[in-house]
């Protein structure tokens, strides 16, 4: 019975081995359920306010046709 007590000594220090180097698996789904309410909540947002997101984006759309226009005339009427 003597020869077995070192074997079942690295039992233990096997097992606090493992935990110290295995990460926490509690931790991913509660980072993974924030990262989905995060997303969830921003899709919905994006979805409420599409209209204003696009009408914005077409100002910025017509500011840079009208910056041109003006740039186009301006050059043309110093040329005459």
């Amino acid at each position: 019975m003597r020869e077995l007590s070192p074997a079942f000594s690295y039992i233990p220090i096997t097992r606090l081995l493992v935990r110290a180097v295995t990460p926490v698996f509690g931790a991913y789904p509660a980072e993974e359920a924030a990262l989905t309410g995060a997303l969830r909540h921003s899709h919905s947002r994006l979805m409420e306010f599409a209209e204003e997101v696009a009408f914005f984006q077409k100002r910025r759309l017509n500011e840079c046709w009208l910056r041109e226009i003006t740039l186009d005339y301006s050059s043309m009427s110093t040329r005459h």
